[in-house]
Order: structure tokens, then C-alpha cells, then sequence
């Protein structure tokens, strides 16, 4: 019987899952907000102080702002016409996938789609999003490092909370989050720079794995896993070396946490609460919410957001339920909801350089096992936005009367020009003014040529593929070692 075909694809029935699942949590939550005086927070939402609520709006974009500056400076290392413009639009977007998709794994594949499509070669745009991953992770776990002793009056404060039956302090829940963020990166940091572990972990960690069949394919793990620690370790060399690349793009993330943890803040005072001399306690509760709402795996880490808030905030706003709800939603709508939104039109209508060779990105053997991997191996991950963007594409070409040609196309059109050339040299020659144009001409067809080339092949980077060489050829040396061992053993049991 032939296969059913299904009207949406795979990656596009997900993202309709996803949107339905964040559409239940958000209206479960708003009953939860809502459920003890829905009229009462109504009415403080309705009477909210407009300055505050123009301020939450001010932090929002200057978030976006920084951000595009975060993405522009780290993008400049390899592509010095890259602007703001486009590292603005491009973190929108990818706002948007991370909001939507758990643990916020879709931004980065649709991140380096757009960079290619801002003239950015894919394995840069690999390297710059695994750039991105390490700074944001370091500052948002210095910054949480920082919050948990310098808060830890206000959050303890808070004494014992319920959820689902259970009683416990919510600083366990900020720690677990601690715990989680933590190891992501270290464990990253351990495997890149500490080889024996690095050996250790990719012949007997993976191998056990295998035999109590928690890993189906162990050689395409152990091959994703050394594509991982490889661009890791040279990109972070990378940023060490570019020390004031890194520095700057510190202070920019640690701008843009702020600008985020302020928000409850000017949302409780838009509520009515009084938050004389409670803003770093508002900054701090912000941070270890964080935390707590990072290992969440619903899309933009809803439902539990907004318990975390209620919790972690009563106390802040005077105890108040109504004020405390009305700030929540305030928080919310404006931080995660209205972001989205803007990151969904960008999404939308930004069209970007046409017509970009997907086949190429896929080759791309950079941060691995995170959360580029649907991009990279998967083409049908990257199908939604090839169908969104053919669509643009025609339209434009249609708008511009302008016909793009095949790869086919460009390589005959540089045949023909090399055969004119030829007939020039041999029957229109006059003179030697002549004579040095056509040989001018040959000179510059053959640059051209050599740079068309030079694209075509340059989606990869040869620094990590030289890394994973190295890499693969001591596992070998480390099995082989392993192997001889276990022969004399046995030569000399005989």
C-alpha cells in the first residue's frame, strides 16, 4: 500500500504541536492567575501605571538591540560588512524558534540558515553561534553565581513552597537550574581541553552506552561528540585570542541579562506595588528564576515561568496576590509573548539574500550534538524554511523580472566568455593595447573562476575538520595500544 502523505511535513507538524502545547499552558496559567479575583487583576492591569509598562517596552528593545550588537561583533570576525541591522534580525528570529521550540533547541538551527543568508558562509555561522553559546552560558552562570549569595536573604526569606503535593524551598529548584547549566558547559570545557577524559569518555563511556542500548548508532555519537569538543575547543581559542572581541561581547550580555531581569521590577510598579529600595531583590529573584525555569522542557518554559514568578515575587510586591498576578501577566506578555510576536514577523517577511544553497550548509561539521544538529544532518529540519523562502524568492524574481541562474547556467556562461576571448586573441587583435585587454581579460577570468571555486568548497572549516582528524587518528592510536595490550596478555597466558 503506498505511504499516506501528510499535508504538513514532519518539522511543520511540530512546530503546530509546539504553538498547541504553549497555547494550553498559557490559558491553564492565566486560570491560575486569574482564578482567586480575575476582576480585581483586570482592573489593575486596566489602571497599570503607563510610564512603567513604557519602560518594560524600552527594556524589551533594548534587549533586541544588544543582542543584534552581540551577533554583529562576533559576525565582524569574519565578515567585516556584516551590520546591527542584520545581527538584529537574526536574533529575533531566532528568539522566535527558541520560544517556541522545548529548551529553546530551534533557535540556532534557523540562526545559521539566516546568516547564510545574509552572506554568511554556514561553517562561520557554525562558529559564531558555538561563540555565542559560550560567553552567553559563562554570563548567565556568573550572574546567577553572583544572585545566589548576594540574594539569598530575599529568596530564603520566602520560606517553603507546595507543588504538586510536595513541600521544599525554592532555592533547591534554583540550584538544580544552577546544577544543569553548570554541566552543559563544563562538561564541555573538561572534554575539549582534558584529553585522557576526552579518550576515556569517547571509547568506554559511548561503547557502555551502546551495550545497555542507551545509544543506537555509537560510531555516529562518537563522531558527532568529537565534532562537538573540536569546534568548542578552537572556538573558544578563538575568542581568547580575540580578547577584545570577548570582552566586549561579555559586557554586552551582561547589558542585555539586566536590561531582562529588570523587567519585574517596572512591572510591579505599573501594578501599584511598592518597590522603594527593591531593585536589586528584584534583579536577583529575576536571575534565580531563570535558573529554575532553564531546565523546564515546555516551549519557552511556560507554566512554570509564571509559578516561579508568583512564588519568587509575592513577597516583593507586599504580599499582595492581585498585584503579584497583574505583574506576572504584565511580565510576561511583554518579555516572552510580544518578543515572539516580533520575532515571528521578522520571521515572516525578512527575505534575505536569495536563493542560498542549503546542500552546502549541511556539510557543515561544527557544533555538533547541541542544538545545530537537526540542521546540519536532517535536511527535511531546515524544510519549512526552504518552502518560506522559494516562496519569497519567486515573488522577488517575479518583482524584478531578473531570471537566477543554475550553477549550469554560470559554468557555460564562463565557457563562452573564455571561447569569445579566444577568437579575440586570435582574430581581432590589431594592436598591442589590444593584446594586453584580452590578456587582462584571461587574468581576471581565471581569478573569478578560482574565487567561484573557492566558495563552492569553503563551507566547512578546515581548522575543525583538521581538530576532528587529529582526534579520530589518537582514538585509533588509544584502541590500537588497547588492543596489542590485551594480545601480549594473552601471548604470555599461552
Amino acid at each position: 500500500m503506498p505511504k499516506k502523505k501528510h499535508l504538513l511535513s514532519k518539522q511543520a507538524r511540530n512546530y503546530l504541536i509546539f504553538g498547541l502545547m504553549i497555547a494550553t499552558v498559557t490559558g491553564l496559567t492565566l486560570y491560575f492567575l486569574l482564578k482567586e479575583d480575575p476582576m480585581a487583576v483586570w482592573n489593575t492591569l486596566c489602571q497599570a501605571n503607563i510610564l512603567p509598562v513604557l519602560a518594560i517596552v524600552g527594556l524589551v528593545i533594548g534587549m533586541i538591540f544588544v543582542e543584534g550588537c552581540v551577533l554583529t561583533v562576533i559576525t565582524r570576525m569574519y565578515n567585516k560588512k556584516y551590520h546591527v541591522g542584520h545581527g538584529t534580525v537574526n536574533g529575533l528570529i531566532g528568539s522566535f524558534f527558541s520560544n517556541v521550540t522545548p529548551f529553546a533547541s530551534g533557535g540556532q538551527f534557523v540562526q545559521v540558515y539566516t546568516f547564510t543568508r545574509q552572506g554568511v558562509k554556514a561553517a562561520n555561522a557554525a562558529s559564531i553561534l558555538v561563540m555565542h553559546f559560550i560567553v552567553y552560558q559563562s554570563v548567565l552562570l556568573i550572574y546567577a553565581l553572583v544572585s545566589f549569595f548576594a540574594g539569598f536573604k530575599t529568596i530564603s526569606a520566602i520560606g517553603n513552597v507546595k507543588l504538586l503535593g510536595l513541600e521544599f524551598t525554592p532555592i533547591i529548584l534554583s540550584i538544580v537550574g544552577f546544577i544543569i547549566n553548570s554541566f552543559t558547559i563544563l562538561s564541555l570545557f573538561f572534554l575539549a581541553f582534558c584529553r585522557p577524559l576526552h579518550r576515556l569518555i569517547l571509547n568506554g563511556g559511548i561503547n557502555i552506552l551502546a551495550k545497555i542500548h542507551l545509544i543506537k548508532n555509537p560510531e555516529k555519537k562518537r563522531t558527532n561528540l568529537m565534532a562537538q569538543v573540536a569546534s568548542f575547543r578552537i572556538e573558544f581559542k578563538r575568542l581568547i585570542t580575540n580578547y577584545k572581541v570577548l570582552i566586549l561581547v561579555f559586557l554586552l550580555f551582561v547589558v542585555k541579562l539586566t536590561l531582562l531581569y529588570s523587567i519585574p521590577y517596572f512591572a510591579g510598579m505599573a501594578s501599584g506595588a511598592n518597590m522603594e529600595g527593591k531593585y536589586f531583590d528584584s534583579l536577583f529573584s529575576s536571575s534565580y528564576l531563570a535558573m529554575i525555569t532553564s531546565f523546564i522542557p515546555i516551549p519557552g518554559g511556560s507554566g512554570g515561568a509564571e509559578w516561579g514568578f508568583q512564588t519568587l515575587f509575592l513577597n516583593i510586591y507586599g504580599g499582595s496576590q492581585t498585584i503579584t498576578s497583574a505583574s506576572n501577566i504584565l511580565w510576561r506578555g511583554l518579555s516572552y509573548y510580544m518578543l515572539t510576536l516580533i520575532g515571528g514577523l521578522c520571521f515572516a517577511f525578512y527575505r534575505g539574500k536569495p536563493k542560498v544553497n542549503t546542500e552546502k550548509i549541511a556539510d557543515t561539521q561544527t557544533f555538533k550534538d547541541l542544538d545545530l544538529t537537526p540542521f546540519i544532518h536532517r535536511s527535511h529540519s531546515y524544510e519549512l524554511l526552504e518552502k518560506r523562502y522559494a516562496k519569497m524568492d519567486e515573488k522577488y524574481s517575479e518583482k524584478n523580472k531578473a531570471k537566477l541562474l543554475t550553477s549550469e547556467e554560470i559554468e557555460k556562461s564562463f565557457e563562452n566568455l573564455n571561447e569569445q576571448l579566444s577568437e579575440a586573441n586570435e582574430h581581432v587583435i590589431d594592436n598591442d593595447e589590444d593584446e594586453e585587454l584580452v590578456s587582462d581579460g584571461k587574468k581576471y577570468l581565471k581569478i573569478v573562476m578560482e574565487e567561484t571555486k573557492s566558495i563552492e568548497e569553503s563551507s566547512t572549516d578546515e581548522e575543525i575538520e583538521n581538530a576532528i582528524e587529529e582526534d579520530r587518528k589518537k582514538l585509533e592510536e588509544a584502541k590500537l595500544k588497547k588492543q596489542m595490550k590485551k594480545e601480549k596478555k594473552k601471548d604470555s597466558e599461552e
